[in-house]
């Protein structure tokens, strides 16, 4: 009694399992979910989507959509989304919205999230944001961040701000930021802005940064940067500086500067810097350089230095010289006075 029982009950959960698998084979199958393509179905998404990868779509769509009336949506992700990559395409969409709500926003991503990526992906984003409050919180940022990352970050957006506070701020940071990467970074973003006190700074660290990679840049800031105390104090670097790759760098600028009177300095490196690459860098400076004074140093050089390598660069710096005189246009011929 008990097995023929046991029996028909098994049969019974057996042809219910059949019925089920058939039914479920002959209803129609439900279409799979599609990303959102309307605001209001992103915003959506973007709140409730249950992979990482829905949420980063929505966010976006917001953004290349510039929804304004998302921004407390891309707010909430940024500060509450478990997940690093939506919080970044947060930060992208609000600046490609640029609202002003958008500022406080990113401020206090850039301040306090955990992730240094999204704080540093932040900070430059404040850079697109222009305007005194965006000043005072890029300040407030590289005195309180302790991730050097994220200060270079914000450096990158100072110079995108193209103002005299952002000036005052990276010349500041060349005397007192402790990240070499930092110093660098700031020296790059003065190199697209203009402001009382730039080149002094410039040469401050051309002359007193303890790395040479920072004097490096320094001396490539200064390429533009036109004025005798420039060429003044680049011909002292040139011979004082202590490394090498500092010497070369600095003649390659007196070069491509386009100050003839950095000739003379030029051709005493090429006679007496005790390192051959330096003297090589000298060399091609001068062919940068041009003019009679110039090509007189590199025929001598091309025909009679003692060393090969100067005899062979010597010869291409006069080759680059004559293409260019080459392919310059011809002098307009004087007036002719009417009588």
């Amino acid at each position: 009694m008990i097995r023929n029982r046991f029996g028909e009950t098994h049969g019974r959960w057996l042809a219910l399992l059949l019925l089920m698998a058939w039914a479920s084979l002959a209803a129609p199958q439900k279409a799979a979910a599609q990303d959102c393509d309307t605001v209001a179905s992103c915003i959506q998404q973007l709140r409730y989507g249950e992979t990482r990868n829905r949420r980063e779509q929505a966010a976006r769509y917001l953004g290349e959509r510039g929804a304004g009336q998302a921004v407390p949506y891309l707010a909430e992700a940024l500060s509450k989304d478990t997940s690093e990559f939506v919080r970044l395409h947060a930060v992208q969409a609000l600046v490609l919205i640029g609202t002003p709500e958008a500022l406080q926003t990113l401020l206090n991503a850039a301040q306090n999230d955990k992730s240094p990526e999204v704080r540093a992906a932040a900070a430059r984003a404040l850079g697109q944001l222009k305007g005194d409050p965006t000043l005072l919180a890029l300040k407030t940022l590289l005195e309180n961040e302790e991730v050097w990352q994220v200060r270079s970050a914000a450096v990158v957006a100072l110079g995108a701000l193209d103002s005299g506070g952002a000036v005052a701020i990276l010349i500041g940071l060349l005397r007192g930021e402790p990240r070499m990467e930092v110093r660098i970074q700031a020296l790059q973003s003065l190199a697209r802005l203009q402001g009382e006190g730039v080149a002094t700074a410039l040469l401050t660290s051309l002359k007193e940064d303890k790395e040479p990679l920072v004097r490096i840049q320094a001396a490539e800031t200064l390429l533009k940067t036109k004025g005798e105390n420039v060429t003044k104090l680049m011909t002292e670097r040139l011979v004082a500086d202590p490394d090498r790759e500092v010497r070369a760098a600095i003649a390659r600028v007196m070069g491509a500067r386009g100050d003839e009177t950095a000739v003379p300095p030029l051709v005493e490196t090429v006679r007496g810097d005790p390192d051959l690459s330096v003297r090589l860098a000298a060399t091609l400076a001068l062919g940068a350089l041009g003019g009679g004074a110039a090509k007189d140093a590199l025929n001598y050089y091309a025909s009679a230095s003692h060393f090969n390598e100067i005899r062979n660069t010597a010869l291409l710096a006069l080759d680059q010289i004559r293409s260019r005189e080459a392919s310059a246009p011809p002098a307009e011929p004087a007036p002719t006075a009417v009588k």
